[in-house]
């Protein structure tokens, strides 16, 4: 049985609305979504060790599995993720 894969070429824009903090393993940013009038935050993998990078990935990787497949209304809601790491 063979996979189709179905990518998505259109890009959305979205408007910076502000930083809203740095962890371990990345950058937090406030962005607005104008067509449909929502603010969504993204996290981009950024980690402030060089040289745990990868490990750090690993990590960062399964929180996004496990809250994507969560939904409680005191997490985080996770709608979407774009890996793209490379090492």
């Amino acid at each position: 049985m063979s996979e189709d894969v179905i990518e998505f070429t259109r890009k959305k824009p979205f408007k910076k609305i502000k930083n809203i903090g740095e962890s371990a393993f990345g950058k937090t940013i406030l962005l607005r979504d104008e067509t449909i009038d929502e603010d969504f935050v993204c996290k981009k993998y950024s980690p402030f060790s060089a040289k745990l990078k990868e490990e750090y990935y690993k990590n960062f990787k399964d929180e996004i599995k496990l809250l994507h497949m969560l939904y409680h209304k005191n997490v985080v809601r996770i709608f979407n993720y774009y890996l793209n790491f490379r090492t």
